[in-house]
């Protein structure tokens, strides 16, 4: 089992020294990856050879910019302390914030795998290779209040290599 996370986080105002003020950057940025890998077949008896790879990732950003995005000379904080209805803060705040979600979980190449001593037959289970995707995006902006894409992908591979028969012509 594999398990890998990376973050980041860069404020208003980060850059290099060699950039101005201007060319610094003008929004709040906080992101997240997480990705595992297992196989799942490893917790299920040896004896029935199950190859049960499974995948799952989630990741998480967000974008909060310095300026309101529709009132781009104005600080969206400054905006939040003039505005006093707490629905309407929630709204601006909401909008302003360019949010992306990513869920994956995967079974790639779910197989069982031949015995040793187990002859070779056209219509074996272990000739076949199972997989199925599931993918998930969730998103808002200041141009899009709820998008949300979901993508499943299923499939089933057949592989069976007939046994070779040797043919020499002319041979007497």
């Amino acid at each position: 089992a594999t398990v890998s996370a990376t973050g980041r986080k860069s404020t208003i105002g980060f850059g290099s020294i060699e950039e101005g003020a201007n060319e610094r950057d003008r929004e709040d940025i906080q992101q997240y990856n997480i990705v595992t890998n297992l196989n799942l077949g490893k917790l299920l008896p040896p004896k029935w050879g199950i190859n049960l790879p499974f995948n799952y990732a989630i990741g998480e950003e967000v974008i909060t910019p310095e300026y309101d995005p529709f009132n781009q000379d104005i600080k969206l904080e400054q905006l939040l302390d003039d505005t006093t209805d707490q629905a309407q803060k929630d709204n601006i705040k909401n909008r302003a914030i360019d949010y992306t979600k990513r869920k994956s979980i995967n079974f790639i190449g779910v197989r069982k795998e031949r015995a040793p001593e187990q002859k070779s037959h056209v219509y074996d289970i272990e000739n076949f290779t199972l997989s199925q995707s599931y993918n998930q995006v969730e998103r808002h902006d200041y141009e899009i209040e709820d998008y949300e894409d979901e993508l499943s992908n299923s499939s089933v591979n057949y592989a069976y290599t007939f046994q070779a028969k040797e043919v020499v012509p002319f041979r007497q």
